[in-house]
């Protein structure tokens, strides 16, 4: 009755999971090691979490318990070790186990999503005494559930859950496909074809699996006729559709950024100062170094026409071979049930025009939202276009946007009788079913990183690396490096992503010592390296999936396009991570040596088709 008094009293505090825990581990350990004292149990409860509400959360006002009841013994020595997390090395060596466990598993069987579950239940067994049983019912029953129920997360659910509903409708509207047939007319030579294609892909921003297909499907038929090396249109559509999307502040990809910089920057203090998620996320653009010098570098081998290594051997083959006999294996695989029936007219601007209110209701939304909230906070005055930004509630903003693109969708198809009302809503429960799986893993990287937070892991690794001398500019290179490798050994963006950011958001903080700027190049180095593997792996589902597209074997698309995106990745490594974080130039700067560099590359050991 004690406690739940006093969650009553502090109704509005909005304590914290980690709060929450040690009140249950506190309340745990008085009733097992003195049972005499359960009759004040409660109140040991009480005061304990009153004192780690006040710590953590600045409440600095007295609580006062009745009178009628005596003062609190003395916390026993059970009770003060639970408040740390137990004897299990919370805070220690020990910490690192969430993020090894998480990391050596994905490596290890190549799976994302039961790999952030292994990881949490690891950090369980640090915070649950070690009891393996606990610590799974923990992981599902406070962890994962507390990580969804947040309003923020679920704000971001909700929004990536309708922004699903909105590409499904414009794809099976036959907005995407009608883009792309606008555009094809323009392929007149290998060249033109490849530029087009290229173009294409980038209209396509929202998705990059509706991109590769679309595309895919649209200009194959094509290249025989017009002398295109396939391994090439396959590795270039690849690398367009994936850096676009990834980059685009209106795609599938946003909403899981948005989340995973959000969980990363939970524990930063409000007087910080931080930009609302979406800004601080769209801040990281100008430090994603290897979608933007991989997408110049796309531009430099169409515009000379120049290639190397395997990519160069496949297109001298592909010149050598007669248009008849490029073999094509049967017709690639469509969208699946958002394709559009025969018979729907392709219309370009019932793609164009919900985008283009998704854009539009979200900035809009944060500028209203922003102003708002600058009114209130300073009655009076008048917020300016960037204040309001900074300002606004971006989360909230994106769902509003996301909110009005799938009426305007819905609207367009119905009126314009493409689609009847059952149909509609059939095509937005299989769009939504697009992006249950990013979903699942944000959820558990958002678990992940609360875990991470209450073990103490960026804290002992900060102070370790301070102990053994790594600088903090050295930080945004080791983590593209470890980007890279995680990204190509599982194959999955979202997933580097899950893994890294909960680590690397604190420990960037706590190791630059509130340096917004190093934070945020660190956030651009995890966005930007996780798309490594994603352009190349053979394991990668895009990878897999302009394979199929393109009909080019998986080996031939993965030899072909590898050493691009090695030769990129390296000269983002050096030149942007490694020259930035020094504070030798900013970091536009560094992506123009990144393109001068690599373009220089292109002609030296390229040879022009």
């Amino acid at each position: 009755r004690g406690i739940n008094s006093f969650k009553t009293r502090l109704a509005g505090a909005r304590l914290s999971r980690g709060e929450h825990s040690l009140h249950h581990r506190l309340t745990k350990a008085v009733f097992f090691s003195n049972p005499a004292a359960m009759a004040s149990a409660a109140r040991l409860a009480l005061l304990s979490l009153l004192a780690q509400a006040a710590a953590f959360q600045g409440l600095r006002r007295a609580v006062a318990l009745p009178k009628t009841r005596r003062t609190a013994a003395p916390l026993p020595a059970a009770a003060s070790l639970a408040l740390r997390g137990g004897a299990v090395g919370v805070g220690g060596p020990l910490s690192l186990l969430p993020p090894a466990t998480t990391l050596s598993f994905a490596l290890a069987t190549k799976q994302v999503t039961p790999a952030l579950l292994v990881g949490i239940w690891s950090g369980c067994l640090l915070l649950y005494d070690g009891n393996p049983v606990v610590a799974l019912l923990r992981t599902l029953d406070t962890h994962v559930v507390d990580a969804v129920v947040d309003r923020e997360h679920a704000t971001v659910i909700l929004f990536n859950l309708v922004l699903g509903a909105t590409i499904g409708l414009v794809q099976k509207g036959g907005g995407a496909v009608g883009l792309a047939t606008s555009l094809k007319r323009f392929a007149k030579d290998a060249r033109s074809c490849l530029a087009t294609a290229c173009t294409l892909a980038g209209l396509v921003f929202f998705d990059d699996y509706a991109s590769i297909l679309i595309v895919g499907n649209s200009f194959r038929p094509l290249l025989p006729a017009l002398g295109v090396c396939r391994e090439k249109f396959a590795g270039l559509l690849h690398f367009v559709a994936v850096c676009v999307s990834a980059s685009s502040p209106v795609s599938s990809w946003i909403g899981q950024q948005v989340g995973m910089v959000s969980t990363a920057t939970a524990g930063v203090p409000k007087s910080a100062g931080l930009p609302s998620p979406f800004v601080l996320t769209l801040g990281t653009l100008p430090y994603r170094f290897f979608p933007m010098a991989l997408l110049a570098f796309v531009a430099a081998t169409v515009a000379s026409g120049r290639d190397f290594g395997p990519m160069r051997d496949a297109v001298v083959a592909s010149e050598a071979a007669p248009a008849a006999a490029v073999k094509d294996d049967g017709p690639a695989p469509d969208l699946g049930p958002m394709e559009p029936s025969p018979g729907t007219p392709l219309r370009a601007a019932n793609a164009l025009v919900p985008f283009g209110t998704i854009v539009a209701a979200t900035l809009g939304g944060m500028v209203i939202d922003g102003r708002r909230a600058v009114a209130a906070a300073t009655p009076g005055k008048v917020a300016t276009v960037m204040q309001a930004l900074a300002a606004g509630n971006s989360v909230l903003a994106l769902l509003w946007g996301s909110t009005l693109g799938c009426a305007a969708a819905l609207a367009l198809l119905l009126k314009q009788k493409i689609l009847d009302l059952d149909t509609a809503m059939a095509t937005v429960v299989e769009g939504m079913k697009d992006v249950v799986e990013p979903i699942i893993v944000l959820a558990l990287a958002w678990a992940l990183g609360g875990i991470i937070g209450a073990a103490g892991t960026a804290d002992f690794i900060a102070a370790a690396l301070t102990r053994g001398g790594l600088p903090a500019w050295a930080l945004p290179a080791s983590t593209s490096l470890l980007a890279y490798l995680i990204s190509f050994a599982t194959g999955s963006s979202f997933g580097t992503m899950g893994i890294l950011f909960p680590l690397v958001g604190p420990l960037a903080w706590t190791l630059g010592g509130g340096d917004q700027k190093l934070l945020t190049h660190c956030f651009g180095a995890v966005l930007g390296g996780s798309l490594f593997g994603n352009v190349f792996s053979p394991i990668a589902d895009t990878t897999i999936l302009t394979q199929l597209a393109t009909k080019v074997p998986l080996t031939d698309h993965v030899r072909t396009a590898g050493p691009y995106a090695l030769l990129v990745g390296g000269l983002c490594l050096v030149l942007g991570d490694v020259g930035v974080g020094l504070g030798l130039f900013p970091p536009v700067v560094g992506l123009g040596l990144i393109v001068a560099a690599q373009t220089a590359a292109l002609r030296v050991f390229g040879k022009r088709s």
